[in-house]
C-alpha cells in the first residue's frame, strides 16, 4: 500500500514538473513574442520620427518661402501706398493750381472785356476827335499812342491767355497720367498677391520650351525658384498621363533651372518629339 502511494506521489510530482515546464515554456514564448512586438514598435517609432522630421523640414521650407513672399508683398504694398500718397498730394497741388489758373483766367477774361470796351470808347473818341481835328490837332498824337498802348496790352493779354490754356491742357495730361499709374500699380499689386508662384507635391505645371542634352543626361527648364522649383527636388515629366522620365534639380535660379535625368527610368528620348509636357512635383 505504501508502495502504491509512493508511486502515485511520484506520478503526481512528475506531472507537476511537466506542467510547470509547460507553463514556463508558454510564458517564455509569450515573453519572446512581446519582446518581438516591442522591437517592432521601436522600429516603427523611429521610422515615424524620421518621417516627421522630413515633413517638418519640408513644412519649414514652405513656411519660410511663404513668409518671405508675404514680407516682400508688405514692403511692396508700403512702397505703393507711399507712391499713392505722393501722387495724391501732387494731384491736390495740381487741382489747387488749376483752380488758381481758372480764377486768373476769369480775371483775364474780365480784363479783355474791359479792354474791348476801352477800344470801343477809344474808337468813338477817335471818331469825335477826327471830326473835331481842327480844334484837337494837338491831342491826336497822344490819343494814337494811347490806342497803341491799349492794343499792345490786349495782345499781351491774348498771349498770356493762350499760355494759361496750354498749362491747363498739360495739367489735365499730368492728372490722367497719375490716374493711369495709380490704377496700374493697384492692379499689379492685386495680381501679385493672388497668384501663386510655387506648387506642392502632387501638383504640376505645363512647360513648352526646354533644352535637352541626352548625352550628359541634362535638361534645362524655363522655371526656377519663382515657380517653386528648388535644388534637389524630384520631378517627373508626363505626356498624356504617361510618365516619360524622372528628374532631380541640380541647379536653380529665379526663373530657370537645370535638372539631371534619373537613369534607367522611363524613356527620355521621347522628349525630343514633344513641344509641351507636364512637370509633376514628386
Amino acid at each position: 500500500m505504501i508502495g502504491k502511494i509512493s508511486l502515485v506521489l511520484s506520478f503526481l510530482t512528475l506531472g507537476a514538473s511537466v506542467y510547470s515546464f509547460i507553463v514556463i515554456y508558454q510564458k517564455k514564448s509569450l515573453t519572446d513574442e512581446q519582446l518581438s512586438k516591442i522591437e517592432a514598435y521601436k522600429k516603427e517609432i523611429i521610422l515615424t520620427e524620421d518621417k516627421t522630421k522630413v515633413l517638418n523640414t519640408e513644412h519649414s521650407g514652405r513656411y519660410s518661402s511663404e513668409r518671405a513672399k508675404n514680407q516682400d508683398l508688405e514692403v511692396r504694398k508700403l512702397e505703393v501706398d507711399r507712391e499713392l500718397q505722393n501722387a495724391t498730394f501732387e494731384l491736390e497741388n495740381i487741382r489747387t493750381e488749376i483752380d488758381r489758373i481758372e480764377e486768373d483766367n476769369d480775371v483775364l477774361s474780365s480784363k479783355i472785356e474791359e479792354a474791348k470796351l476801352s477800344i470801343l470808347k477809344v474808337q468813338k473818341d477817335t471818331k469825335n476827335i477826327v471830326e473835331q481835328r481842327s480844334s484837337f490837332a494837338v491831342s491826336i498824337p497822344l490819343i494814337e499812342q494811347n490806342k497803341k498802348d491799349v492794343l499792345s496790352e490786349i495782345e499781351n493779354i491774348k498771349i498770356n491767355s493762350e499760355s494759361l490754356k496750354d498749362k491747363l491742357a498739360n495739367y489735365a495730361k499730368v492728372t490722367e497720367s497719375l490716374k493711369l499709374h495709380y490704377d496700374s500699380v493697384i492692379q499689379t499689386l492685386i495680381k501679385d498677391r493672388n497668384e501663386r508662384n510655387w506648387f506642392e507635391k502632387g501638383e504640376y505645371i505645363t512647360i513648352k520650351a526646354i533644352s535637352i542634352d541626352l548625352k550628359n543626361g541634362l535638361i534645362g527648364l524655363p522655371v526656377g525658384k519663382e515657380q517653386g522649383v528648388f535644388k534637389d527636388k524630384l520631378f517627373a515629366i508626363y505626356k498624356l498621363d504617361k510618365e516619360i522620365c524622372k528628374l532631380r534639380i541640380t541647379h536653380s535660379e529665379i526663373n530657370k533651372s537645370v535638372a539631371s535625368i534619373i537613369p534607367l527610368i522611363g524613356d527620355p528620348s521621347k522628349l525630343m518629339n514633344l513641344d509641351e509636357f507636364a512637370l509633376y512635383h514628386l
